[in-house]
Formats: C-alpha cells, sequence, structure tokens
C-alpha cells in the first residue's frame, strides 16, 4: 500500500492523525466553527430524563443535527466508581445498542466527551462513540442496517447508565438496575430547512431549500443503486446553506426498476429542470455521490457543462456496456467478470468482478468541472483502484494539478455516509446486485449478503473527515 500512496501521491490518514499536503492533491484539514454551530431545532427543548439517587444524566444538546458532537455527563455518582453506559435506538421496529464501561473521576463525574471506556463497543474517548458504534442488538442478524431513507423524523437515542456489569446487553431488556437516562434527538433536516417532494411528470426525488428567498448554491444528490432512494445527506446539505436536490433514478414510479434500463439523458432532465427553480443558483450546480450515483456525477461533469464541482464517494468511474442516452448506445465495453465473484461465510464479495478498457471510463475534465474523489481503503465493493487508475493513467496532468482531488481513507468501506452514522461491513442484496451487473449465472449467497467493507473507528473517522471536506469543497466551488 505504501508504494501505491508513494505513486499515486495520495494522502493516507488515520483516526486521530494529521493529514500531509502532497504536490498532486490538496487535502483539507477542515475545523469550520461555523459548521458546529448549534442546529436550530428546538433551542429551548428540555431532554427527557429518568434518574435515581441523585444521580443523573445531563446532555448539552437534546436535538441537534447528524453531524453535530454531543457532551453527554453523568453526575452524582459515587467517587471512582464504575458504571456502564448503553444507548439505544430503535429502528424500523429493530433495536439497535452500543455500551461501554466508564470510570467516575473523584468528583464522581463521567463524561463521554472526554473520558476513554475501560471496555465497550469503541475504546477511545469520542464524543460521539456511543453513536457511531451501534449494532443491532444481540437477538437480531448483525448485518441489520441503521437505514433512514426519509428525512422527516429524527433518531431518538436513549442514553442509560446502569451498575458495572459483564453481561451489558442484560440490561437491553431489564430496567430494574436503571440509575439514569436521559432522551437525545438526531436530525438530517434542521427545522427551517424545507423538504418539499418533487412533483413532475419524469423526475422522481426530493427538494430541501434553505431558508430564506435564495437563490443558493445547488447541489445534486445521488445515492447508490443497491440502496432504496435515501434524502438524508441531501437534507443535511441544506441545513449547511445549500439548495439541495434528491435525486432518484432507480425503482421509483416510472422510473427503471433494473439497472441496465438506464438512460443518461435523465440526469440532463433532471439538472436542467433542478438548474430553473427560482430559489437555486443556476450559474453552476454541484453534484455529491456515492457508488453508483458516482457513475452519476461523472457521466454529469463530463456532459453538462453547468456541473461546476462533483463529489464522488466511491464512485464508478466508468460507464457500463448496457447504458444509452437518448435511447442510443454509449459504447461502454464493461465486462464482468463472473468467476470473480467470491462467496463465503461471511458474505459474496463482488469487488473484482468489472473487467474495465480505457473507452468505458468518464472524462469528468471535458467542461473543467472541479472533482473531489473520496475512496475508503477498504471498500469491499467498488475497487479503489479504478479511481486510481483514473487519476493516474487516464486524467490530464493539468486538470489533476489543478482541480482534482483524491483522498483515501484507510479503514473504511463502501458506505461512506454523513458523520456517526454506524457502519454497515455487509448490506443485504447479493442477489439484487448479480441482477443489476446482468450476471449470467447466478450464485447463491446462504445470506443474501454483499460485503460493503470497512472497521469501525476507522470508517467513523473517515466520515467525519469526509464530511467536512466535502462541505469545504462545495463552498469553495460554488458558493
Amino acid at each position: 500500500m505504501s508504494a501505491l500512496c508513494s505513486t499515486l501521491g495520495v494522502c493516507f490518514r488515520r483516526a486521530g492523525m494529521q493529514t500531509n499536503t502532497t504536490q498532486i492533491f490538496q487535502l483539507f484539514a477542515i475545523r469550520s466553527s461555523s459548521l458546529r454551530r448549534p442546529s436550530p431545532n428546538m433551542q429551548l427543548m428540555r431532554p427527557m430524563t429518568s434518574s435515581t439517587a441523585g444521580i443523573q444524566l445531563v446532555i448539552d444538546k437534546p436535538e441537534c443535527l447528524m453531524d453535530e458532537d454531543i457532551v453527554v455527563k453523568a453526575t452524582g455518582l459515587s467517587p471512582n466508581n464504575s458504571v456502564t453506559i448503553l444507548a439505544t435506538a430503535e429502528h424500523n421496529g429493530k433495536l439497535f445498542w452500543s455500551h461501554g464501561l466508564f470510570r467516575a473521576n473523584d468528583r464522581g463525574v463521567v463524561d463521554l466527551s472526554t473520558d476513554t471506556p475501560i471496555n465497550g463497543s469503541y475504546n477511545e474517548a469520542d464524543p460521539a462513540g456511543l453513536v457511531w458504534s451501534m449494532v443491532a442488538a444481540p437477538w437480531l442478524p448483525q448485518h441489520k442496517r441503521m437505514f433512514q431513507a426519509q428525512a422527516i423524523k429524527p433518531r431518538v437515542i436513549t442514553f442509560s447508565v446502569f451498575p458495572e456489569s459483564d453481561r451489558p446487553c442484560d440490561y437491553l431488556n431489564d430496567k430494574t438496575k436503571l440509575l439514569a437516562s436521559v432522551e437525545h434527538k438526531r436530525w438530517y433536516k434542521s427545522s427551517n430547512t424545507r423538504r418539499i417532494p418533487i412533483d413532475h411528470p419524469r423526475i422522481r426525488g426530493t427538494l430541501f431549500l434553505p431558508e430564506g428567498p435564495g437563490p443558493f448554491p445547488g447541489v445534486i444528490d445521488i445515492y447508490g443503486g443497491l440502496v432504496p432512494f435515501m434524502e438524508g445527506r441531501a437534507a443535511l446539505l441544506a441545513s449547511r446553506g445549500f439548495a439541495t436536490m434528491a435525486l432518484a433514478y432507480m425503482h421509483e414510479k416510472g422510473l427503471p426498476q433494473k439497472l441496465r434500463d438506464i438512460d443518461l439523458s435523465y440526469f440532463e432532465e433532471a439538472e436542467k429542470w433542478f438548474a430553473s427553480i427560482p430559489e437555486v443558483r443556476s450559474d453552476g450546480l454541484g453534484v455529491s455521490s456515492l457508488c453508483l450515483g458516482g457513475a452519476a456525477g461523472f457521466w454529469m461533469a463530463q456532459n453538462i457543462p453547468n456541473i461546476r464541482a462533483v463529489v464522488s464517494i466511491n464512485g464508478m468511474p466508468f460507464g457500463l456496456r448496457f447504458w444509452a442516452h437518448n435511447g442510443l448506445d454509449m459504447g461502454y465495453q464493461t465486462s464482468i467478470d463472473e468467476t470473480q465473484i467470491e462467496l463465503n461465510q461471511e458474505a459474496m464479495s463482488i469487488t473484482n468482478v468489472f473487467s474495465i478498457p480505457k473507452v468505458s471510463f468518464f472524462k469528468p475534465w471535458i467542461h473543467g468541472a472541479n472533482l473531489l474523489v473520496i475512496l475508503g481503503g477498504d471498500d469491499l465493493m467498488m475497487k479503489k483502484e479504478h479511481n486510481v487508475r483514473l487519476f493516474e493513467e487516464l486524467m490530464p496532468p493539468d486538470y489533476r494539478h489543478e482541480k482534482a482531488e483524491l483522498e483515501l481513507y484507510p479503514g473504511a468501506g463502501h458506505l461512506i455516509e454523513p458523520p456517526n452514522t454506524p457502519l454497515s461491513r455487509v448490506i443485504e442484496g447479493a442477489y439484487e446486485a448479480q441482477i443489476a451487473y446482468s450476471v449470467k449465472e447466478l450464485k447463491y449467497q446462504h445470506n443474501d449478503l454483499v460485503l460493503s467493507g470497512g472497521y469501525p473507528k476507522e470508517h467513523a473517522a473517515a466520515q467525519r473527515g469526509a464530511w467536512q471536506q466535502s462541505l469545504k469543497f462545495l463552498k469553495k466551488h460554488l458558493f
């Protein structure tokens, strides 16, 4: 890996380490206090709490946005006594949880923002450690994902204090020893951000507009093809000052149900419509994309002059053989090597299935769009070397030096989402993935899971870094 980094000038950033600036790629370490302002959601709300024997859990932000850190403290404890603290959340009828064993200081206080757990779901001091380290309850399949398609409701998390225990999972069903608890709500959308479902004969998605008349810099947000339509990132971007369109391109009413049926002219139509909205600045738009959505972002940069900035997160930098534009074949020659589909106990691996000739790669430099490519070092779904090849072999040197950035986060998986989103190392859809890629001889994966990759601590650090880097990049080129 070190040789690869040396060749490409890619800065590998580990959690807690500062990044270095290389000759080729400008990397950002972003510290913007304006982005950490308290959420306008319920500034005067008091948290729902319960406590016994003078022990309390207090939280500085009863409600906040998803990308904000919080300060949670347990007070009134016996000095130097150890307690178990749980975080729980119910999502789509499933219980998720995390835990840590902490020792109170000589004043009887545990501060989750500064204290290191003795043991638990994470192992270093982290204000949001109990948030991003959540997993499904022990009696549930551990691959269950905290997936939230719409940005309407908050994620409600309950923090609870119990006596020290070597079986903290028992407290999920037994509350008789509860010492204190507090409820916390995390939103993708601030209270003054407008959510408007798109009413259009062909375009599907949701608009998110900041407070005020605008016009605001516009960003089209596009997710991957193996998950349902998602609004969270677009809502969070709008809460930070952008007019956004969470764009669906599959599975919704009137849209293709199969990957092979996508016509790329849809993205042209969506861009023109979005740019025509009075609240959106029409003189240059941005794209924020993930996975298959990255292919749309690359293609739009290549073919739409009004696209000024593209963020691609583990994006597909090439076209698929069966894609068309206004019904005409695009000439992409990407092929699927079915012998590279690997079955194992954990999940199916499709990392190495693509064979990509140069003609299939997109050319995002055609109209001079600025490009930020973010990669997970442990992405087990989209092989990172495809994007590396785009930068090293195909991209014009002047463009690479002046307008393109690439950053690889070691240990991060495929689904790099907004900060503090729990890791999904595997996701459901092994069968659907094979259908999507037009595999001729479908292989049976016993649990229907496909590898996504990532390690919790490194992935959490990557999500924080990538989010701040994306915000700075989009602000620089669109504001």
